[in-house]
């Protein structure tokens, strides 16, 4: 097992846990509400949404990763088509958090 795929085993968990949303129009409504502790951008999501999603996370104090396929993640979730994942409980989130920067770190050394 890599470990992309205990991220995606996770954001499994956290769908079955009913922990997770998708969706950029859910973005928009709860981030309001102050209920998104983290969210997750496929690296395949169009340019525009990306930034969207990133500048209302960073205006709402959320924190905000780009990591995987989208495509991967969704299957993942059960959510066919969906490029940003909504992470609502903060354990997960910071579960999650450390998975996707202990990767990124990773790639970066080679």
């Amino acid at each position: 097992m890599n470990r992309a795929d205990s991220v995606y085993k996770y954001l499994g968990f956290a769908t079955r846990a009913g922990k997770l949303a998708t969706g950029a129009g859910t973005l928009k409504a709860m981030a309001f509400k102050k209920k998104v502790k983290l969210v997750i951008c496929g690296q395949d999501v169009a340019e525009n949404t990306r930034k969207k999603a990133e500048k209302l996370c960073h205006s709402n104090d959320i924190e905000f990763r780009v990591f995987g396929d989208s495509f991967d993640m969704s299957k993942w979730c059960g959510k066919s088509g969906k490029g940003l994942f909504l992470i609502l409980d903060q354990h997960f989130a910071n579960i999650l958090k450390e998975e996707i920067d202990q990767i990124q770190s990773e790639r970066k050394v080679f």
